[in-house]
């Protein structure tokens, strides 16, 4: 959710969640759909689909589709993987409080 300074809370990556593929799906949707970029994204991506949509037969378009449907669930899956390893390198080098995580 947004707060006053225009970024917005992530949910808490735990354990359970971090194991668990489909609520970490869940929580990766999550943070998709609050993400201001994204969905600046999605806007574009609407618009140049319908252009397309006009410039092109409705088989090559529906071909278009599931191409762009596989590649979604590519990056879908990798978010994922990218997700579990990032928690786990989290956990096998934590970061103090406050830290920041600067090199």
């Amino acid at each position: 959710m947004l707060d006053d300074t225009g970024t917005f809370e992530l949910p808490p990556l735990t354990p359970e969640l971090a194991e668990d593929d489909e609520r970490l799906g869940e929580a990766a949707d999550y943070v998709i759909r609050i993400d201001p970029t994204a969905s600046r994204r999605a806007h574009e991506i609407a618009e140049h689909q319908a252009w397309l949509r006009d410039a092109v037969d409705a088989d090559a378009y529906r071909l278009v589709l599931e191409i762009e449907a596989r590649q979604t669930e590519r990056w879908a899956d990798l978010l994922l993987v990218v997700a579990a390893w990032a928690f786990g390198e989290g956990r096998r080098h934590p970061m103090a409080p406050g830290d920041g995580g600067g090199s």
